[in-house]
């Protein structure tokens, strides 16, 4: 069973975005605007578990401990926070402490949370003949909109430490990492993103800190390449020499349809002039778009191609969370799969109310979208406030991933080309932290 799969699995089933009900009809602007606390009933994390089942030993086990604090009492933003999700933020698990064990050795955690309920302190511990004892620290810096801009750590004993600092575009983007080292005292590393349109990163470029220099200096870099649907088809890693671009390794997407997750990836490594495989993973989907088979393979140096290792099964519960992976060798000599599994990962949930912060933003009028449906060009009518007062345009699918972004140039309208765009329905939101307005449109 490929422990990383089954996180990805948990992350994807437990992040889908909250509902979001649209409506067309004018309603007259609010004087003021005002929070409200809503709750809706959701489903959290609270135990995990693997077994080797060749063994007669328990493996690992994971339990998560909750604060009082709902999670989502804190408006966590999505975008540029006009659609405040909190199962869509990287504190996937809000809690006081968790507590796991791995082959006899016991480590364990605390968090911390600030008034928004984000996490602003976290220390590991890790247990030895004394006890617990410290051996990591992490605080946590937002800026005004609640975005993380640093994450300071500190390890123990030698408390040598450092900061990783993260800067945004007017977009809400993220454009650079940096990591600086305070036992050196000078900058250490950065990532700086180039993003398409969605947000997403279509150039990663990798940056160490040459003391001799003082300056950057390239070494890495990362090309994303995204289908009409914004879905992750291609990544290319290469190697930067000082003159010139090197293969590295690559990995490749496929999707089925419409459906978000991929079906199909492979991994390459580039030797000798040629890329040889590493890995590669197919998947059938159940009817809910998530993973339901996995299928794993190994590559073949002799014959230059990939053979199948095993297959994984993947069960879920009525709110769509995973709660079982099995994983099933395939014996080549038969060429058939074991009659059973060799290992077991179980999930445990508890069910809660989430208690969320919710603006409700005066609505803004004058906003006409034509035509509808469209085929390849959609026309946004603002009126003069709407263009004036530093409105974001986002387009979004009906799974909430962000297909557009823009800020209005003129008075009249934007125009946006959706020739690209996979037919269905779409979201165009218009507005600030004091008004908006969301309308729907079919791409043909």
């Amino acid at each position: 069973m490929r422990i990383y799969s089954l996180m990805a699995l948990l992350l994807a089933s437990s992040s889908s975005a909250l509902a979001r009900q649209n409506s067309n009809a004018n309603v007259t602007p609010a004087a003021t605007i005002a929070v409200a606390k809503t709750t809706a009933p959701k489903q959290r994390i609270v135990g995990y578990s693997y077994r080797l089942l060749t063994t007669a030993v328990p493996n690992d086990t994971i339990k998560y401990i909750y604060n009082t604090v709902a999670r989502g009492s804190g408006e966590i933003g999505w975008g540029v926070a006009l659609y405040p999700d909190p199962m869509q933020a990287s504190m996937l698990i809000k809690c006081d402490s968790f507590s796991y064990k791995l082959t006899g050795i016991n480590d364990r955690g605390k968090f911390n949370y600030n008034a928004d309920n984000l996490p602003v302190y976290m220390r590991l511990d890790s247990f030895g003949s004394a006890g617990y004892q410290p051996r990591e620290y992490h605080y946590y810096e937002y800026d005004a909109s609640m975005r993380r801009k640093a994450d300071s750590q500190y390890f123990v004993p030698s408390l040598s430490s450092i900061k990783r600092y993260r800067t945004y575009d007017g977009s809400g983007f993220a454009i650079a990492d940096s990591v600086y080292s305070f036992s050196s005292a000078s900058p250490a590393s950065k990532i700086v993103y180039t993003n398409n349109t969605a947000g997403n990163p279509i150039e990663t470029n990798n940056y160490y800190w040459n003391a001799g220099t003082s300056s950057w200096e390239l070494y890495f870099r990362t090309t994303t390449t995204y289908d009409a649907s914004n879905r992750k088809t291609v990544a290319l890693m290469e190697q930067f020499d000082g003159s010139m671009w090197t293969n590295y390794m690559k990995d490749t997407f496929a999707y089925t349809g419409a459906f978000t997750v991929h079906t199909h990836e492979s991994h390459y490594s580039w030797l000798a002039g040629a890329w040889v495989g590493t890995s590669a993973n197919d998947y059938i989907l159940n009817t809910a778009g998530k993973w339901d088979t996995a299928f794993y393979y190994s590559w073949n140096s002799s014959a230059s191609s990939f053979y199948i290792t095993e297959k994984d099964f993947f069960l879920y519960n009525t709110a769509g969370n995973i709660v079982l992976g099995q994983g099933i060798f395939y014996n080549s000599t038969t060429g058939t799969y074991d009659a059973a599994p060799y290992d077991i990962n179980r999930f445990y949930y508890e069910d809660y109310d989430d208690v969320v912060a919710v603006t409700n933003r005066a609505p803004l009028t004058g906003i006409n979208i034509f035509p509808n449906p469209a085929q390849d060009q959609l026309f946004i009518a603002l009126n003069e406030l709407s263009a004036a007062s530093n409105m974001q345009i986002t387009v979004t699918d009906a799974q909430g991933r962000v297909m557009a972004k823009m800020q209005p140039e003129n008075v009249t309208g934007v125009q946006i080309n959706i020739a690209s765009y996979l037919p269905g329905t779409y979201f165009v939101t218009i507005g600030n932290e004091q008004q908006s307005a969301t309308r729907a449109f079919i791409k043909k």
